[in-house]
């Protein structure tokens, strides 16, 4: 198992590199000059900026300083808020903030949209067939209703309905539990009916394999056999979704962070794209990477515990 992790590791080392050198390149070519303004800046004081920055050396050059910068933990200097530190606008001390918020947001996020998925997967899979059919048939409506329908429709609407109309929820901020509630429900929604997709039919098919009906035969109760025997095998295509979903939870929280003033990094790409703080969105699409490799990884690792053949 040790041997497995460190092969897992020698592969994302090199792809955190890949990416930081691509975001660099995207970045730095970029047109325009991050300190343009509406008010033209006197040449000898854009040339002690660029100087500042290392922007008059050579692209390599840049790129080498850079580096040398990530591996002593330091993200840069902010090119819109001159002086400030990288580090401190995306990890601002007290956790009130940037990097801490999101990291709240998208863990409630994925436990919500896990527990519930999972468990209207298997319901939707013992219902088939059944009696109760019709439950199977409404929950799969509404999955792939809300499977269909982006954050960028659901967050306003949520918004709309929840807060100006019925008044139950704050439309927007952050600070206190009930500002917490509406934006990760909004954000956990399609991953709930995503996992609950997954779930049923994985179910469905470990349900019909030939081990399930000897259980059966011997006598077995059918929670016994859902329990003991069929969950977890059918569980194993969600542990392997949970890593592209930390990646869909992250890139959407861009969106719900905006619509409810959230003041996480999502808010900061935004701002960091609109201001041409350059430092600031390459920093920021590097830690999304680094999360993305990192969740990935631990989905690999625990998979690899769920199925020891995959260890070999």
């Amino acid at each position: 198992m040790f041997g497995y992790i460190i092969r897992r590791l020698g592969g994302a080392i090199p792809t955190l590199f890949v990416v930081v050198l691509i975001s660099f390149l995207m970045v730095h070519m970029t047109p325009g000059d991050p300190f343009a303004t509406e008010r033209a800046l006197p040449p000898e004081v854009l040339k002690q900026l660029h100087h500042q920055y290392h922007l008059d050396l050579p692209l390599w050059k840049q790129f080498f300083y850079y580096i040398n910068d990530l591996l002593h933990g330091n993200l840069g200097y902010s090119y819109k808020y001159q002086g400030q530190s990288i580090n401190q606008l995306v990890f601002p001390d007290g956790g009130q903030g940037g990097f801490w918020v999101s990291v709240q947001l998208g863990i409630f996020s994925i436990i919500l949209a896990s527990i519930f998925g999972i468990i209207f997967g298997i319901f939707s899979a013992l219902t088939r067939n059944t009696k109760l059919g019709f439950v199977d048939r409404i929950i799969g409506v509404i999955a792939m209703l809300f499977i269909s329908t982006p954050i960028v429709v659901t967050a306003p609407l949520a918004v709309l309905i929840f807060a100006v109309i019925l008044g139950i929820f704050p439309a927007g901020g952050w600070g206190s539990w009930n500002d917490l509630v509406l934006p990760v429900i909004v954000l956990a929604i399609p991953y709930i009916a995503i996992i609950t997709q997954i779930t049923r039919s994985s179910l469905i098919e470990i349900l019909s394999s030939p081990f399930i009906r000897t259980a059966k035969a011997k006598g077995l109760s059918m929670p016994r056999i859902v329990w003991k025997h069929a969950l977890k095998p059918s569980l194993m295509p969600v542990v392997s979704f949970l890593g592209p979903a930390v990646a869909g939870i992250l890139t959407g929280s861009v969106v719900v962070e905006t619509v409810f003033t959230i003041p996480g990094i999502g808010v900061q790409v935004v701002q960091g794209a609109t201001n041409r703080d350059y430092n600031l969105v390459l920093a920021l699409t590097i830690i999304y990477s680094l999360l993305v490799i990192l969740f990935n990884l631990i989905v690999d690792i625990v998979y690899a515990f769920l199925d020891p053949k995959i260890r070999y």
